[in-house]
């Protein structure tokens, strides 16, 4: 059976400044990191978890796909949990 599609588990936000972003959250959703390491914070917002994330770091995430530059476009992820990406991917 296909995992249903119909949540998001965590969004990645492609991020500049670190810690300017960490504060950022923290101070306007009064959330304190779930996890974090040199390279990213990670939030949780009620059922979705915020993954900020050094720009720095998003081509080992989006590779063979490039980062956008701050003024070109999207910069953020969405990762939906599946039992089986290759039974998903082949329905």
């Amino acid at each position: 059976m296909i995992a249903s599609l119909s949540s998001i588990e965590c969004v990645t936000l492609f991020v500049e400044d670190l810690p300017r972003a960490k504060n950022f959250y923290e101070e306007i959703f009064a959330v304190k990191p779930v996890f974090e390491d040199q390279n990213c914070t990670v939030v949780r917002l009620d059922s979705l978890m915020l993954n900020l994330l050094k720009t720095s770091e998003a081509p080992t995430l989006i590779t063979p796909t490039k980062v956008a530059g701050r003024a070109s476009g999207a910069r953020l992820m969405f990762t939906i949990r599946v039992a089986n990406v290759d039974e998903v991917v082949t329905a």
